[in-house]
């Protein structure tokens, strides 16, 4: 009998820990870039005739990262790709008001905030790829197959392997399908036999993520955790009702108050349009949402609550409000301030998943 043939996407088992290297590289790299062209007064390279702008560089890395990508089979060429090319994408992105102006303006205000929704966009990406899990024979058998490409280049370790033969498991007890049974024989056969030879991590980068591992369980209990997501929290939901409001508030102060204090120090100019004016209200309302959230999320993060997964979800919501509203209109007025802060931010965020995967308390 002729299997029906299926071409419908599947994620990846690590694909969000590919694509959070993507982001963390891009991010990473627009900062330095930034930082290190006001340090050297925007120097340029190419002598008289030529420019050779960054961007040249972050396309030649780009098709770097994809060459490595489609060629390379081993289980280290996804993260690799992710790096290069996020490096390429951050050096890209970065000359983006180059791009969308008549005059090639690098200093273009719009061109901050653009850069960093797109980098907000790739985040949420990456976080959506590493919860997306389709729970079918197919998926399952992929995974599996994918977590035995390191016993080609050496020893399995047993975290591997446990987890192999958790998607072997499940594909297993999802029915059956004449096509897919031999291949489910064979895996359980190819697992039994690795397990004799199943050791530690052999890479250097598997045992630094075995010692990070390791620190954060002993760091980390999970009732200290939470207890530092309340407490970040907390700032956040300070900072939401507080800053967001606050920065319209000052704004509009310093420009209609008394005489003596009209002009000075405004943070939206002397003469602000409606683009500032409109960022200015949606990072108004944008901290009033993530405040009253971040409350939410304390109350429900509490020692003695029975809804840990509502606090989780409620943080995850004041983080998300803050990392695309307020950090979006804010990157239009200091794009310096806007990258570190979403940086602690993302910090804050990535605190919170851990919580809610270590306790199974997880987002909604």
């Amino acid at each position: 009998m002729q299997t029906q043939r299926r071409r419908g996407p599947v994620t990846r088992s690590a694909a969000g820990t590919s694509v959070g290297w993507m982001v963390a590289a891009a991010t990473i790299t627009i900062l330095v870039t930034r930082l290190y062209l006001v340090l050297t007064g925007y120097p340029q390279v190419g002598g008289e005739i030529f420019h050779i702008a960054h961007a040249v560089w972050g396309g030649l890395l780009l098709m770097v990262g994809l060459f490595v990508a489609l060629a390379i089979a081993n289980a280290w060429a996804a993260p690799a790709a992710g790096i290069l090319g996020g490096i390429g994408a951050g050096l890209f992105i970065d000359e983006i008001g180059k791009f969308i102006t008549q005059d090639n303006d690098y200093f273009f205000r719009l061109a901050a905030p653009l850069a960093y929704g797109v980098l907000v966009a790739f985040a949420a990406a990456a976080y959506r790829a590493g919860r997306v899990t389709r729970d079918t024979r197919r998926s399952h058998l992929y995974a599996a197959l994918e977590l035995l490409k390191p016993a080609l280049d050496g020893t399995m370790t047993k975290r591997q392997l446990e987890a192999a033969r958790h998607h072997v498991n499940k594909a297993k007890q999802l029915g059956t399908n004449d096509a897919l049974d031999p291949l489910i024989a064979g895996l359980e056969q190819t697992l039994d036999s690795t397990e004799q030879t199943a050791g530690g991590e052999t890479t250097a980068v598997g045992r630094a993520r075995a010692l990070l591992r390791r620190w954060e369980l002993r760091a980390f209990p999970v009732d200290r955790l939470r207890k530092w997501s309340r407490v970040a929290l907390m700032l956040v939901a300070a900072i939401g009702l507080v800053a967001g409001p606050g920065v319209l508030a000052l704004a509009l102060w310093h420009l209609f108050g008394p005489d003596q204090l009209r002009g000075n120090n405004s943070l939206l100019g002397d003469s602000p349009g409606p683009v500032a004016w409109t960022a200015a209200a949606v990072a108004a309302v944008s901290g009033l949402v993530a405040g009253v959230s971040a409350v939410l999320a304390v109350r429900r993060l509490g020692r003695d609550s029975d809804d840990l997964s509502g606090g989780v979800h409620w943080g995850m919501v004041s983080l998300g409000v803050l990392l695309v509203g307020v950090n979006f209109t804010l990157a239009y007025f200091d794009q310096f301030i806007v990258l570190l802060e979403g940086s602690v931010q993302a910090g804050v965020f990535g605190m919170l998943a851990r919580y809610g995967r270590r306790t199974g308390a997880r987002h909604r």
